[in-house]
Order: C-alpha cells, then sequence, then structure tokens
C-alpha cells in the first residue's frame, strides 16, 4: 500500500508540475499574467491529499509519530504544498514558488517510501508532538519565505539591469512579491517563537548535550528574523537587503534541524 500512495502521489505531483509550466510558458510567450487553470489547481490538490495519504503509512502510527530523516523532510514538504495550495486557491501570485516547491515535494515522497531511514524516532509525548508540529509549520514556512526571497532578489537585479528573462517575466510586481515575502516572514516567525518556547515548557533541557547547537542555531535564527522585521518596520529594509537576512536566517535553521539531523541519524546512523 505504501508503494501504490507513493507511486500514486509522485504522479499526480508530475501531471500538477507539467500543467503549471505548461501555464506558465504560455503566459510568458504572450506577455500576460493569468491565474493557472482549474486544472492544474486540482490535480496539485489532489496530490496533495494523496502524500498525506503516504505519510499516513510512514510517519503516524497510531498516536505516535514515527520521526527519521526522511520521513520529517516528507513531512515539512507536504505542509509547503499545502500552504501553496492554500495560497493558489486564495488567488495569491506563487505560480512560480509552486513550480520550484512541486519537484523537491516528489522528491520527498519518493525517498521517505523507498530509501530505508538509518534510524528511527518514535515520539507518543503529547508535549513533544506539539512542540514538534509547530517547529515543522515554522520551518515550512520559513522555507516558502527563503525560495520567496530568491526570487525577490533575481526579480530586483533583473530590474536594475532592465532585462526581464524567461519566467521572471511572469513575476508579480515586486512589491507584491515584498509584501508576501514579509506576509510569510511575520507568520513564520510567530510560529518559530511558539516552536522555541513550547521546546522549553515541554523539553525537560533544551540545553542537553544532544540539542544545544539545535538550540542555539533556532534562538540565532530568530533573532535574525526578529532582526529583520523591526528593521524593515523602522528602517524600511526590503528588496535584497531583506533576501539576504532572510535567508541567513533560514541557513541557521536549516542547520539547526537538518544539518544536525542528516549527521547524527544518516551519517552516524544515531537517535
Amino acid at each position: 500500500m505504501l508503494t501504490l500512495s507513493a507511486i500514486v502521489t509522485s504522479t499526480l505531483y508530475a501531471i500538477s508540475f507539467l500543467l503549471l509550466i505548461q501555464h506558465l510558458i504560455r503566459c510568458t510567450r504572450e506577455g500576460i499574467r493569468q491565474t493557472a487553470p482549474a486544472s492544474f489547481t486540482a490535480t496539485f490538490a489532489l496530490a496533495v491529499v494523496a502524500h498525506c495519504v503516504s505519510l499516513h503509512y510512514t510517519v503516524f502510527l497510531g498516536q505516535a509519530l514515527h520521526l527519521g530523516f526522511y520521513r520529517v523532510s516528507s513531512l515539512i514538504f507536504v505542509v509547503i504544498s499545502a500552504i501553496s495550495l492554500i495560497s493558489q486557491l486564495r488567488k495569491l501570485e506563487i505560480d512560480n514558488l509552486i513550480a520550484i516547491v512541486i519537484p523537491l515535494a516528489t522528491l520527498s515522497v519518493l525517498v521517505s517510501s523507498f530509501v530505508p531511514s538509518p534510524t528511527d524516532k518514535l515520539v507518543t509525548s503529547t508535549g513533544l508532538i506539539i512542540h514538534i508540529v509547530l517547529s515543522i509549520l515554522s520551518y515550512s514556512i520559513l522555507t516558502l519565505a527563503a525560495v520567496q526571497a530568491v526570487l525577490l532578489a533575481a526579480q530586483e537585479q533583473q530590474l536594475r539591469q532592465h532585462s526581464f528573462n524567461g519566467l521572471f517575466r511572469y513575476l508579480p510586481p515586486l512589491m507584491t512579491m515584498e509584501r508576501l515575502l514579509f506576509e510569510m516572514l511575520l507568520l513564520g516567525f510567530i510560529l518559530l517563537t511558539l516552536g522555541i518556547g513550547s521546546g522549553f515548557l515541554f523539553i525537560e533541557d533544551m540545553f542537553a548535550q544532544h540539542l544545544l547547537h539545535k538550540t542555539v542555531l533556532s534562538i540565532i535564527a530568530w533573532c535574525v528574523f526578529a532582526t529583520l522585521l523591526i528593521g524593515h518596520h523602522r528602517r524600511g529594509w526590503r528588496g535584497i537587503t531583506a533576501a539576504k537576512w532572510t535567508l541567513a536566517g533560514f541557513f541557521a535553521l536549516m542547520l539547526a534541524y537538518f544539518g544536525s539531523k542528516f549527521a547524527l541519524e544518516v551519517i552516524l546512523q544515531k537517535v
């Protein structure tokens, strides 16, 4: 059943990706900006649902979470895909962003389903599950913000050079891109604050040896995002400056979780 759900999910993601790319290419050639067709939205929605079903067989075991590096990666990308779908239904102009998300989500499904996880960790504590859910939500939204920051920086660079090439011509206006970026940053920052706070509340010692690097790097990321939001509000930080701060905070957050988890579980094969 796991193999079937993974194949169905990957196929639906692939179809939705092709529909989206076809739409973006057509809009670029004709010099128009239109919302993606209903066929894409429907296929993408089915892919997200199928991804959730696939996770049911890999991550959710009764009242516990079956966590490992590959499984958590897939869990994060289904959240990212779901957020992207909701944004699409709200008519937000994030088609280019979704075009980056879909291949990564597909890869996460295939790897988590067919590549054996070196180590697994079963989480049953309600408090710890709350902390993990908040952390995954914040990381997912801030991942989207990081991708948005890359697109924003590239768009501003092309604007300065008075040259828009390829799919960059289809990007929304710069002000719209910046507004979406800071909406993502604010929501991600709030969830990151709750995630760190729940960690101190539900985990006995956040500065224990095996958690120290995660805690310190997460706090560093929190400080970077806080500085960016304050700088944007008080000093009007935007554009490439905002993109650099966003990527710096995301890099610290990525190291806090994936860097240490990859080293411990995949390389050293420790829980």
